[in-house]
């Protein structure tokens, strides 16, 4: 989930929510044989529950 809040062209803020739900995923997946065992799975999971805000103020031309 995202806010952002532009009131002119130069300044921007935001508040976001990533993961809002906290909930553990795999994001890719690879699956993989070994001599060892048979089938291998490696992966990467998502990032837990993240929230912040952001202000942008833009320079120049």
């Amino acid at each position: 989930m995202r806010a952002i809040w532009q009131p002119n062209q130069r300044y921007e803020s935001q508040a976001f929510v990533e993961n809002a739900g906290n909930e553990l995923y795999s994001v890719n997946r690879v699956i993989f044989s070994t001599p060892a065992a048979l089938e291998n799975v490696g992966g990467q999971f998502t990032t837990p529950r993240t929230y912040g805000i952001r202000i942008r103020a833009h320079f120049g031309s």
